[in-house]
């Protein structure tokens, strides 16, 4: 079994880590959560800054969403886009909704997607 380790999850990225990093997140504790994401996970990573503020604001938003103070390395400007990220590549309507349903954790980053991005239904 993989650690619940958000830094070990970046540095062997692939999507099912990520989602089975939500999985974990979603049956754990506080005290395992707050473990989990502590640490600055982007040091040895090579994954996109788009990838990279998904995470970050992923991030905030889970801690938000369970009353966990946030790690202070989701607020470095690093993670805060040039141009904005658009989920799906969306255009046209579907980025307005995007702009209107976002997350606040995800806008103040310039990552735009739907209203609940971490659903794993």
């Amino acid at each position: 079994m993989e650690p619940f380790n958000l830094a070990f999850v970046v540095n062997n990225y692939t999507t099912n880590r990520w989602l089975e990093f939500l999985d974990k997140w979603y049956t754990s504790n506080n005290e395992d959560r707050i473990r989990a994401v502590k640490e600055y996970p982007f040091t040895k990573s090579t994954l996109p800054i788009t990838t990279q503020s998904f995470i970050a604001a992923s991030v905030d938003y889970l801690c938000n969403k369970y009353n966990i103070d946030q790690p202070e390395w989701v607020y470095k400007d690093e993670f805060v886009l040039k141009h904005p990220y658009f989920a799906a590549d969306a255009k046209g309507d579907l980025r307005i909704y995007l702009l209107q349903m976002s997350p606040k954790e995800f806008r103040t980053r310039h990552v735009y997607v739907d209203e609940d991005p971490l659903s794993r239904c």
